[in-house]
């Protein structure tokens, strides 16, 4: 069973359904379903019986709002009707109650399963480093370990197929939990059942949004710990130095315990986005009833993943940005290429590829083109910066030895290369030749980690202070700048500028994007960590050109484009 597969094989399967149901043309004839109280009861977690056709709906509803029709619902397309709602509503709170008591019960097994998965991940690495410390002269042990991998491995395929299977019933559970309060949420008279089922669906709905945003901020935590150790490992061995055998062995243990909370974290992430975002329809439907006015979204119109030959296989997209043509490069950050589609989304030609060479990339995180579409890569692993022709032919590469790490880079109209240096608390500027032309240092820089440049010559920097954002004039001067606090939002690593819809930058370890004004006022903050059309994975480089948003999804393996103008 290759588990490792599976990620990319949900997200192409997900990315189709949405594709499929946004784009089939509806054949005029709804679905009609009649409901009575039965279709209200709760799914047990440990549920065999799995209705197919039924989990499809559920599915591709996850992703499609509910709409009211005189007093039916409409969900994708299904038309459901609730004939003795007016006699049963006190029924179907009490039942709606129940769901709601069933999502606590899911809640803590999914955690017993994920805690089971861990400690069988833990035995199985110990078994590993059994067998590495095995005598060869031993031929008899070897042989028993590998035994005890194979049954370990068995469990630990076992309980995740548990967690998989428990995530269809909570799914179907929560699909019903969701219809019941559209069919509550009809009706202005709410009965003291109806009242408490509401205040228990916020309650939940609150928590779920806490849970989501401290889960993202010990991943951030635990993947900077993570590399930190990383390069301290990478210091230890570049040292040949044996008495640092064992300090290399502990250091690669703790790494590996690290590696398995990361995972659990992610894991749990996705249940709970996932969670959420279902919910999240309830929360609309209720306040487009009431004649609340919805937050404005980015609405997704298409995606781009690859093609071609390598269809099937999943971009890992870090910065991206269309040149002045309006053809999008993509760093595909984990393949070491860059890649280019048109303006349509047509595959036109990649280039990279792990290596030392100088057409090589070794983990591209940004790019940008300048007046004549040459494109300047940021190429993390060797933190320097390469320089290629519109059509990827290599022609010369600065900063090596000179950068620490960077991520962010930007082209003004002159053609010169802006560079945000955290490490060394400066933004400095070089011609296209990798000369460097200025430097700038000033107390109102604090370790910036990202920078754009302006039409008209001022730029904007986002740093690690207790500001989201500053905006400087050509002169250096500090213009303007927005207060962090209480926003919810971490470090802005990549940005993007429209005359008439302001600046837009990411928040890659929240999965959201703030949306400011030209004053640098924050309108809208967008979170809608998931996988469905629409939601975003970890948000990597965002691009515009004309009223077309490109959002690096990474987790997602897609770049998704939003139309501004909707």
């Amino acid at each position: 069973e290759d588990w490792m597969a599976y990620p990319q094989l949900e997200n192409q399967f997900l990315n189709s359904l949405d594709s499929i149901t946004k784009n089939s043309p509806s054949d005029g004839n709804p679905r009609v379903k009649n409901l009575t109280l039965q279709e209200f009861t709760p799914i047990p977690y440990d549920s065999e019986n799995l209705d197919f056709p039924g989990i499809l709906t559920v599915l591709k509803t996850e992703a499609l709002p509910i709409n009211r029709e005189n007093e039916n619902l409409v969900w994708g397309q299904d038309h459901f009707l609730f004939p003795s709602l007016a006699k049963h509503r006190e029924e179907l709170a009490q039942c709606a109650l129940k769901l709601m008591e069933t999502q606590g019960t899911y809640q803590e097994k999914g955690l017993e399963l994920i805690q089971q998965i861990e400690d069988l991940t833990r035995k199985r690495k110990d078994l590993d480093d059994q067998l590495k410390q095995a005598n060869l002269a031993d031929k008899v042990s070897p042989i028993t370990i590998n035994d005890n991998i194979a049954i370990v491995q068995f469990q630990i395929n076992l309980i995740r197929r548990m967690v998989m299977s428990m995530e269809i019933n909570q799914s179907l559970n929560i699909h019903r939990l969701v219809l019941a309060g559209a069919f509550l949420s009809l009706s202005k008279d709410e009965t003291s059942e109806t009242r408490r089922f509401f205040q228990s669906f916020n309650d939940y709905h609150s928590q779920m949004d806490w849970k989501i945003r401290q889960i993202a901020k010990s991943r951030k935590e635990k993947t900077f710990k993570m590399t930190g150790m990383n390069s301290q490992a990478e210091k230890i061995q570049s040292n040949y130095e044996i008495s640092e055998i064992s300090d290399s062995i502990r250091i690669e243990d703790e790494i590996a315990q690290e590696q398995i909370d990361l995972d659990r974290l992610e894991l749990e992430l996705l249940r709970n986005s996932r969670i959420k975002n279902i919910l999240n329809k309830l929360v609309e439907f209720r306040k487009s009833l009431s004649g609340k006015s919805l937050k404005v979204g980015l609405r997704e119109f298409w995606i781009i993943e690859k093609a071609g030959t390598e269809i099937g296989q999943t971009l890992a997209p870090q910065g991206i940005h269309y040149n002045s043509d309006g053809d999008l490069l993509i760093a595909d950050y984990e393949n070491h290429r860059v890649y280019s589609y048109s303006a349509k989304g047509n595959y036109q030609f990649h280039f990279g590829g792990w290596g030392n060479a100088p057409i090589c990339l070794q983990y591209p995180v940004n790019l940008s083109t300048d007046s004549r579409n040459s494109i300047y890569v940021i190429n993390e692993m060797k933190r320097e910066i390469k320089k290629f022709d519109s059509s990827g032919n290599f022609i010369l590469q600065f900063g090596q030895g000179d950068f620490g790490p960077i991520f962010s880079l930007s082209i003004d109209i002159l053609d010169h290369i802006w560079v945000a240096e955290p490490e060394q608390n400066r933004i400095r500027v070089f011609d296209g030749q990798g000369n460097t032309m200025r430097t700038m240092q000033s107390q109102y820089l604090h370790e910036p980690v990202s920078v754009y440049c302006l039409p008209n010559g001022d730029y904007l920097v986002g740093d690690r202070s207790d500001s989201l954002l500053k905006y400087f004039d050509g002169e250096d001067k500090l213009i303007q700048k927005t207060p962090r606090a209480n926003l919810g939002v971490d470090e802005i690593y990549f940005l993007a500028w429209h005359p008439s819809y302001g600046i837009f930058g990411s928040d890659f370890w929240n999965n959201q994007i703030v949306q400011l004004n030209h004053q640098l006022e924050v309108q809208t903050v967008y979170h809608k960590p998931g996988k469905r059309a629409g939601q975003l994975g970890k948000v990597g480089g965002l691009s515009i050109f004309n009223d077309q948003l490109a959002v690096a999804n990474f987790d997602g393996g897609k770049v998704q484009i939003f139309d501004l103008s909707s």
